[in-house]
């Protein structure tokens, strides 16, 4: 069964829009993923998974500002989504905002201590600014 039949035979499986945006993401049919991540959003609007994954892609499409509003969505609904602070902070440092990625790192590594990915971040944006 395709998650598209899935989708036909309950329109409010919000995880089928997900696998099929995933799906859409690999085969790098951007807008088409950001449809059906919006579609589970219109479904459930607290589905942290759903904002990350439309941040992700809009991300892959360039679109940056919008990828850094799913990351605060995502944030907001959950704050203990490190990978999401990651992300945005990784835009915020290649927009220049050092303080701001820094300030997201900051967190990353107050979730997850071992998370050497974000020590790393921090410095460079560190020595940046």
């Amino acid at each position: 069964m395709s998650f598209t039949t899935c989708i036909e035979q309950n329109v409010k499986l919000k995880a089928s829009y997900i696998y099929r945006g995933l799906s859409y993401n690999l085969l790098e049919k951007y807008q088409k993923a950001v449809d059906d991540y919006t579609s589970a959003i219109n479904i459930d609007p607290n589905y942290s998974l759903a904002y990350y994954n439309r941040a992700l892609t809009y991300k892959a499409m360039g679109n940056n500002d919008e990828a850094i509003n799913d990351y605060t969505r995502t944030i907001n609904i959950d704050p203990t989504i490190g990978i999401a602070h990651q992300n945005r902070g990784l835009i915020y440092f290649d927009q220049r905002r050092y303080d701001d990625a820094i300030a997201d790192y900051n967190v990353v590594i107050k979730i997850d201590p071992n998370y050497a990915f974000a020590y790393n971040n921090r410095g460079v944006a560190h020595s940046k600014n």
